[in-house]
């Protein structure tokens, strides 16, 4: 038998306000305003005049940033999630599937400091958010449980070795989840292939010397 077939099964949100262009004008402004210049130095109006939009219009779609702010992330996590599902579908082994988690998380990130020009102070920020905690909660234990399924599928075809499935999920869960966060503050960023390469080895050899046994 293969490696646990387990999904994410998320539903698109329905508060996701797309339908119509004005609305998906300013969500699309505020995702560049955020990601550069964070919420808390956003104005709405910064948000209008970057939409193309007068103030007003703005509001008749979101009563407020935090609104627009949880729109935005709901939909980052449900778009990161889709991305995951197809993911997970290739690899035919446990480690097979948790090397393609590291590779999604890493290189959806990645495009997302890329195409928006997030900065680490803005990412800090909206981890920090009240929106994100609760878009951690609703997502998060489906992540967990797939990395929880996929560490004892591992063990019994005798591919992982650790003690407690529960507790090593949460552990391997929020160190990935780490990978959200830019990991120099400096000009030089670091590849996403360098951080894939990174995250594996750690994960799957560790840092102590295996000796050979001959």
């Amino acid at each position: 038998m293969g490696a646990s077939n387990a999904t994410l099964a998320f539903v698109s949100p329905t508060e996701l306000k797309v339908g119509e262009d004005k609305a998906k004008r300013i969500l699309d402004a505020a995702k560049v305003l955020f990601s550069r210049f964070g919420i808390k130095k956003t104005s709405i109006e910064e948000i209008a005049h970057q939409a193309g939009l007068g103030k007003g219009t703005v509001y008749l779609y979101f009563k407020s940033k935090d609104e627009i702010f949880s729109v935005l992330a709901t939909g980052f996590a449900h778009e990161f999630n889709e991305t995951l599902n197809d993911a997970l579908k290739i690899p035919e082994t446990a480690r097979g599937k948790l090397g393609a988690y590291i590779e999604t998380r890493v290189r959806f990130w990645d495009r997302c400091f890329r195409d928006y020009g997030m900065t680490a102070a803005s990412v800090l920020e909206f981890q920090a958010s009240s929106i994100a905690e609760d878009i951690r909660r609703r997502y998060g234990d489906g992540h967990i449980r797939i990395i929880k399924d996929l560490l004892e599928d591992g063990r019994r075809h005798g591919e992982f070795v650790f003690d407690n499935a529960d507790t090593t999920a949460l552990g391997v869960y929020y160190v990935l989840d780490a990978l959200t966060r830019p990991w120099s503050v400096s000009d030089e960023a670091i590849s996403a292939d360098d951080k894939i390469q990174t995250c594996s080895t750690l994960l799957f050899n560790g840092l102590l010397l295996q000796k050979q046994i001959h």
